[in-house]
């Protein structure tokens, strides 16, 4: 599983409804939802996914962790150019 890190020189606020981000390399601001901002928030470059949505499992009182959505939720976020891949689950072994 790949393990992500927020991007550098990234400029987030957070308002009533979510989080704004702003990308000044890229010139592009980036609007997420509370959840995503949460999700950005854990890609710390040490947890995966498995490890980001067992964080929220216990950060929003789940039943059970969220993997799949959280997968969804970092292929949108790498795709929004607001992650850098720093490795993966069978680089670190």
């Amino acid at each position: 599983m790949p393990i992500y890190k927020r991007k550098s020189g990234l400029q987030a606020e957070v308002t009533h409804d979510g989080t704004v981000v702003y990308d000044q390399a890229r010139s592009s601001i980036i609007f997420l939802n509370e959840t995503a901002s949460a999700v950005l928030e854990l890609c710390d470059g040490r947890a995966d996914a498995a490890q980001i949505a067992n964080s929220l499992k216990i950060s929003y009182l789940l039943a059970r962790a969220p993997l799949r959505d959280v997968k969804n939720c970092l292929a949108a976020l790498a795709k929004q150019g607001l992650l850098d891949e720093c490795a993966n689950e069978t680089q670190k072994r």
